[in-house]
């Protein structure tokens, strides 16, 4: 089934999101397709303080069927270790004073145990992060931050032969945030070219956006076959088919669109 089957099935002409259309096919009880899984793709989200990188996130987790990452996830697990409630992490309660952090807010006991551990060694959390991320293919990580936190998601990608995609989301009606070091752009990674999305305040315009950033994700590497650029593509057969099927199928395709 490709996607002009979909568009044909719908009665549209214009281009669907396959990704999304897949998800959505593998929810049904039973399936309507036997589709492989999805290639890995890592997305990394960057901005400043309260522009919407976790809302674009949550709109990835939600519709797409990414899990939701954090470099910051170890510092959240120490606190909430001293007693701090998850709920504490929220947007609306980060600035809200804690008696379980003996009166600091929650974002400001995060920077000061992310600087704790920084001054230990530049990827103190970088490390602990890593130790604890999901072998799930689809990933979002909603606070790439640094550019050694830039680096090492792209190394993630890398890792998995994972589609790497950067992403900044931006909010230009409201302020930068605190002055706190942790609060910045990165740079990104040497060949990786980053997208950026503005935030107009409406979630669904803004997961839109990134959608649309995200189908821009290429390979972290370039694999070549005699000095030309190639791809690699897994798949299963469905029943009734034959492996011949599938080639002549993917010859087509190639005749199509390849130059």
């Amino acid at each position: 089934c490709t996607c002009r089957d979909i568009n044909s099935m719908c009665g549209h002409s214009t281009s669907v999101d396959t990704t999304r259309v897949v998800c959505m096919l593998r929810r049904m009880s039973p399936p309507l397709l036997d589709v492989p899984t999805p290639r890995p793709v890592i997305v990394a989200l960057c901005g400043y303080q309260k522009h919407g990188k976790t809302t674009a996130a949550r709109y990835l987790e939600r519709h797409l069927g990414y899990h939701r990452s954090s470099f910051a996830d170890p510092i959240r697990a120490m606190l909430i270790a001293q007693g701090c409630p998850a709920s504490a992490f929220s947007e609306d309660g980060k600035d809200v004073p804690r008696d379980e952090l003996c009166g600091m807010t929650p974002r400001m006991a995060m920077e000061s145990l992310g600087d704790w551990g920084r001054d230990r060694a530049p990827d103190f959390w970088i490390r602990a992060w890593d130790r604890t991320l999901p072998q799930a293919p689809l990933v979002v990580i909603d606070d790439a931050r640094y550019d050694l936190e830039a680096a090492a998601a792209l190394g993630v990608a890398r890792r998995r032969s994972a589609d790497f995609v950067m992403i900044e989301v931006v909010r230009p009606d409201f302020s930068h945030g605190t002055s706190h070091g942790s609060n910045r752009i990165p740079v990104g990674p040497a060949g990786v070219d980053v997208a950026y999305v503005v935030n107009d305040k409406s979630p669904d315009r803004l997961g839109r956006a990134v959608v649309e950033g995200h189908d821009g994700a290429g390979p972290a590497a370039l694999f070549r076959f005699d000095r030309y650029v190639a791809a690699t593509i897994s798949a299963g057969l469905t029943p009734g088919h034959t492996l011949g099927d599938g080639i002549k199928a993917m010859d087509a395709v190639a005749a199509e669109v390849l130059p």
